[in-house]
This record gives C-alpha cells, sequence and structure tokens, in this order.
C-alpha cells in the first residue's frame, strides 16, 4: 500500500504538502496557491514530462483559465527557485508539450524518516455539485422557444441511440468475431456523433450582444445595453468561461441579422441575442444562445413581465444559459447569479443609463453617466455596482484631463466612490478593480494597488480589465515579465480591445522587446488603422528598435493628425534625434515641447526624455522636479522608460523613485 507523501527536499528546499509550505533552509517562502499545487505536481512526477493540458485539469480543475496562467506559475516559480547545482534550471520547459522537474528529489515520509524513492501520480479529485436550480414564479412566464435545446431535451437525446444501431448489431452477428469487434468500435462512436448535436464543452467563450428594441424608444436602447452588460457581469463570474467586455460588443447596438458573424468577428464560441419589447409596464424579452461555428440554437426562451421584474428576467437567463451550457457551478457561483444590487427598478434604470452613457468613451458622455450614477446611488443609498460606476466615470474623466488641479479633484472623489463601494460589498470585483487603479495612477501607492488588483482577479478571475490594470502596475513598479504575462492574459480574454493591444506594445518596449512591440501593434492596426493610442506605440518602437527612419515617418506624419496630441510624438522624435547624431533637431523639439507646457498640457516629463538622449542630466532632473510638484501622472513610467537609461547612473534618479515611494 502506497502511503501518502508529506514532504519532499531537493537543492536547499524543502517542500512540505500537507502544511503547504515551501522552506528553503528551514526559511518559509510565499506562493500563491496555484503556483504551490503547481510545483507540487511537478515535484511530485519529478523526472517525467508532465503535459500542459494535465497540468491545468489538475491545478485549476474548478476554473476556465488559459495557457498563459500556467507560464505565469511557471515564470514565479523559476524566480524563486533560481538555479541548481551548475547552473541548472529546476523546471524544464519541453517545448510545445509540457515542464519536467529536472532536479533529483528526495521524498519523506516524514522529517523523520528514512528517504524513499517511490514515484505516485496525483490522485483524482471528484467534485460534487448541488443541482442548479433555475428562477421561476407565478409572475414570470417562460415559454421555451419552438426546436429550442434543453438540457433535459438534449440528455435524452444522448441515453437514446437511434433505432438504427440495432439493425447494425443485427447485420454484424453474422461476421467473425474479431469484425464485431472492430464493427462495434465504429457504430459506437457514429452514434455518439449523431445523438449529440453540440459539443457544449467547446464553449470556452461567450458574447453578450446589445438586446434589439423592438420599438423606437430611446429608453429600450439603453434598456436593451443596460441588459447585456448586467449579464456580461453576471456570466463573468463564472470561471468556466469568458465573457467578452460591453465595449467589445457596443458596435452591434444597432442590431446584427448575422449573429454567428458576430460570434467570429468577436472571436467567442457562442453568442447570447436577445429583443426587448415594453408596453406600458409590461415587458417581453426573448433571447436564444447559438453556438457560432455550427449556427446551432443551443438554448432558446420567451420572457412576458410586469417591468418591475426585470431582476426575475435576469435571474432566470443567467442561470438558464448556465444550465444550458451543462456548467458545474459552484454555490457561490449560483448566487452571483442570482444577485441584484438594488431592488429599486428606477435606480438601475439610472445605474443602466450610467453604464450607457460610460461606454460612449467621449468627454460629454461621461458627464451624463456621473450623473446617472449619482441619481440611481441618491435613490438607492447602498448601491455598490452604481459607487463602481461613479468610480469609473470620475477615474475615466480625471485620466481624460491635464489641469493638475483638476485631476486631482476628480481623483479625490473616484477613490471615495471606490471605497464606498467596497465598503457595500468587498467582494465587488469590479470596486477593487478601479480601487487598484486609482491607488496606482493617484496615490501612488504600489503595494495597496497590489492588493486591490489581486483580490479583484481572484473575485473574477476572467476579468480582462482587472488583468489590464495589475499589468499596468507590475510594468510601473519594474516586474515587466510579470506584466507581460498578465497583459497576456487580459488580450486573451478581451482580443478585440485597442486599448489592451497597445498597452501590450507598451509593456513590450518597457521590457526591451520592441520587435515583439512592433509585431503587437501592427497587428492590432489591423483592425483599426486609426487608432493613435497604437500609432504612436509603433513610433516608439521603431525608435527603440533602432528603425529611425521608420520612427521619423510615423511621428511626423502624427504631428500633422486631427485630434492628436503633439506632446508624445514630439518627444520620440526627439530622443530618436538625440541618440542618433542630430543634436540640433533634438533641441528643437525640446523647445516646442517647453512651449507647450503651461497648466492644460504640461511636458515637462517628455521633455526631460529628450534631455537625457541629449546627455543633459542637469536640466532633465530640474523638468522631472518640477514634474513631481504637480505629481504628473507620466512620471509613472520613470522607472521603467528606456529613454532614461542615462539619468539611471545618478543619484538623483534614486532620490526621485524614492520619493515616489517604489521599492528599492
Amino acid at each position: 500500500m502506497v502511503k501518502k507523501k508529506r514532504y519532499f527536499e531537493f537543492g536547499e528546499f524543502q517542500l512540505d504538502v500537507k502544511e503547504r509550505a515551501l522552506l528553503r533552509k528551514g526559511e518559509a517562502l510565499q506562493l500563491t496557491p496555484k503556483a504551490f499545487d503547481t510545483l507540487v505536481l511537478l515535484v511530485e512526477n519529478a523526472g517525467s514530462l508532465v503535459e500542459k493540458d494535465e497540468m491545468m485539469r489538475v491545478v485549476w480543475r474548478d476554473a476556465f483559465v488559459e495557457e498563459v496562467g500556467l507560464a505565469r506559475n511557471i515564470s514565479v516559480l523559476r524566480k524563486i527557485l533560481g538555479q541548481g547545482t551548475g547552473g541548472q534550471q529546476f523546471i524544464e520547459t519541453v517545448p510545445k508539450r509540457g515542464y519536467r522537474f529536472a532536479a533529483p528529489v528526495r521524498e519523506r515520509l516524514d522529517e523523520s524518516a528514512e528517504i524513499i524513492f517511490e514515484q505516485t501520480t496525483v490522485s483524482e479529485t471528484v467534485e460534487i455539485h448541488d443541482h442548479y436550480r433555475t428562477t421561476n414564479g407565478s409572475a414570470l412566464e417562460v415559454r421555451q422557444a419552438p426546436g429550442a435545446l434543453s438540457p433535459e431535451s438534449s440528455s435524452k437525446a444522448l441515453a437514446a441511440p437511434p433505432r438504427s444501431s440495432l439493425r447494425s448489431r443485427r447485420l454484424m452477428a453474422v461476421l467473425t468475431v474479431s469484425l464485431i469487434g472492430l464493427a462495434g468500435l465504429l457504430s459506437y462512436l457514429l452514434l455518439a456523433n449523431r445523438s449529440k448535436p453540440f459539443d457544449k464543452s467547446r464553449i470556452r467563450s461567450i458574447a453578450v450582444l446589445p438586446f434589439k428594441r423592438i420599438d423606437s424608444s430611446d429608453d429600450n436602447e439603453r434598456l436593451g445595453i443596460g441588459i447585456a452588460d448586467t449579464l456580461i457581469t453576471r456570466l463573468g463570474n463564472l470561471r468556466q468561461v469568458s465573457v467578452r467586455p460591453t465595449r467589445d460588443v457596443m458596435r452591434y447596438e444597432n442590431g446584427e441579422d448575422d449573429i454567428a458573424a458576430a460570434g467570429r468577428a468577436l472571436d467567442a464560441d457562442a453568442v447570447l441575442d436577445g429583443s426587448i419589447q415594453r408596453a406600458g409596464d409590461r415587458l417581453r424579452v426573448t433571447v436564444r444562445l447559438v453556438a457560432t461555428g455550427s449556427r446551432s440554437q443551443i438554448w432558446a426562451a420567451r420572457f412576458d413581465e410586469a417591468f418591475t421584474g426585470i431582476f426575475a428576467v435576469q435571474d432566470a437567463i443567467s442561470e438558464q444559459v448556465a444550465q444550458a451550457l451543462s456548467l458545474n457551478l459552484s454555490d457561490a457561483e449560483q448566487q452571483l447569479l442570482r444577485k441584484n444590487y438594488t431592488e429599486n427598478v428606477e435606480a438601475y434604470q439610472a445605474y443602466l443609463k450610467g453604464r450607457y452613457f460610460w461606454n460612449k468613451r467621449t468627454r460629454e458622455d461621461h458627464d451624463r453617466a456621473i450623473e446617472q450614477f449619482e441619481r440611481a446611488i441618491q435613490m438607492s443609498p447602498d448601491y455598490a455596482l452604481a459607487y463602481s460606476g461613479l468610480a469609473d466615470a470620475y477615474s475615466t474623466s480625471a485620466n481624460r484631463t491635464r489641469i493638475s488641479a483638476r485631476r486631482e479633484a476628480l481623483y479625490r472623489k473616484a477613490k471615495a466612490a471606490a471605497l464606498k463601494a467596497v465598503e457595500i460589498d468587498k467582494d465587488l470585483a469590479e470596486a477593487q478593480a478601479s480601487l487598484g487603479l486609482i491607488s496606482r495612477n493617484f496615490d501612488w501607492n504600489w503595494a495597496e494597488s497590489e492588493r486591490a488588483l489581486k483580490l479583484a482577479i481572484e473575485l473574477s478571475p476572467n476579468c480582462a480589465t482587472a488583468h489590464q490594470y495589475y499589468a499596468l502596475l507590475l510594468a510601473t513598479v519594474g516586474r515587466t515579465d510579470e506584466a507581460s504575462f498578465e497583459i497576456a492574459v487580459s488580450q486573451k480574454l478581451d482580443p478585440l480591445s485597442l486599448v489592451i493591444n497597445s498597452d501590450q506594445a507598451l509593456i513590450e518596449i518597457f521590457a526591451r522587446r520592441p520587435r515583439e512591440a512592433i509585431a503587437v501593434a501592427k497587428r492590432a492596426l489591423e483592425m483599426d488603422k486609426e487608432f493613435q493610442r497604437l500609432q504612436r506605440m509603433l513610433m516608439w518602437a521603431y525608435q527603440e528598435a533602432g528603425l529611425l527612419d521608420e520612427a521619423v515617418r510615423e511621428g511626423e506624419g502624427m504631428l500633422g493628425a486631427e485630434g492628436e496630441d503633439p506632446i508624445f510624438p514630439m518627444s520620440i522624435l526627439g530622443y530618436a534625434y538625440a541618440v542618433n547624431g542630430q543634436p540640433e533637431k533634438a533641441r528643437q523639439m525640446v523647445e516646442r515641447l517647453l512651449a507647450q507646457t503651461d497648466q492644460s498640457s504640461p511636458a515637462s516629463v517628455q521633455a526631460a526624455a529628450v534631455l537625457s538622449g541629449l546627455g543633459d542630466r542637469d536640466r532633465a532632473f530640474e523638468l522631472l522636479a518640477k514634474a513631481l510638484t504637480v505629481r504628473d501622472d507620466r512620471l509613472l513610467w520613470i522607472k521603467v522608460d528606456p529613454r532614461f537609461e542615462n539619468l539611471r547612473v545618478d543619484e538623483r534618479y534614486t532620490k526621485l523613485l524614492r520619493s515616489m515611494g517604489f521599492p528599492q
């Protein structure tokens, strides 16, 4: 009988499985739960290849996760373990297959027992989940659409093979024993495919399109997007599927006839599509879930309800979608599917309007969003989602303004709203993500930002925004390898986000990988060649890669572009001139940048970058000190911006980092 393993030793490390502790010479090291599980799996199979699929199945058996999550854990483990004797890595990569723990492992039954060398496999864990219950009641009428597949009907179809199988078996009875076995196998495979019209397990991502309005009411337009946003938030809490964010589906707010085409464009395995019709105080909602590839209708239903019963409709849709996909949900996930943050219908309508305007992403619409969120809070003072929305709206407005006093005032309001949301509901991932961003952008409190963002990811692992914000924080403090992994997760979850793609290019620049940044920017520009933020990243990447002609071409084109802030392209061009033997042109750019410096458009940091390239440290530090007095958020990148390389040998640079609270 194989005894349960408890204790491993390798190199100068000890791994206590029972106590879930990794020690180096008796000193405990910090590991996340998933990183610890990954290490245990590798050590238990020391010397053998562990396939990636197997690792993801064992370590993340209760969640959907992309392969970059595994790669991030491996990277963290390698950093902690370092190198073994002779410089050998403890964990080897087997390209395209998996990983192998390469160091010799000694196994003990306890700390004092004799060493044993038996190898065993990780035991399979069987999880039991409660049956998922759908919401229904006397007031809510739910009608299954004709031809729709319910979980019950699809399970019956799987259980009942067609009659042709019986005829096939009678015919094969006259054949030889070997042919019987072969034909039986072929028959089984054929019947399995026939009786299973669609493999639900293949659905790993969903897009919820804005619900189409049957009438022309503007309120119904906002309601259609609002319902979609609510469902995106609810379904986004499920670990087994990722849900495309609202900003990606906004383009379909006027309706989409070919929802399969929309699914392909959104890179989603399935699409949830619906329509709403409101007549007085009555509401009719028709909804269907369609597989993108096969165009198969997985589930559909119609809901007729008093408008005040909108919460019951959303409960039913969320639960029945999860049931239609045969998802095994935890108790916590079931509760989140049914969770309503207010019972006040008018407050909910105001919140939906606020999210509608916020997703428009213009200055004017952000002001209207703030008005609606505040109205929702006035009617429902404990409405955590409304406070979270208000924090997002204030934070986005603060990020847009360059007037330091106004920016500070907006960030203070954003922080107050985020803290109130967390006070009401500490498990609200959106509020934690907002708080993490504000702690980075405004407070420069790196530890608090990381705490909030890691909690947001723990609460909602498939939230692309939380991963994006965390990646930006990691890059800010100089942890660029971790930032690259985190932004890759975000990009996988939201591949169509131009902002996330531009942040990915930015982080590659900070990681000193400009060629990779060029590839990322070019790929994303295929979606929108006019997106200026991506153009800036491409220009910067060209400059860092030493491709001066390409950088100058991009930069000069951007200086004349309508709506383009000239400060960034002037700074990149100036630095490119400075490091490529054209100092006069570089100095001209410095003067042009300083001419732009006023309350509405400070350019001190960007001018200092050009001066760094020219080797003029005194003047560069003078401008950086000026930026520090107004807490210019362009200083956030001072630790990783490659243009400041010439300043890093100066003690004034270390003093600047210390004054910003960066870890030394």
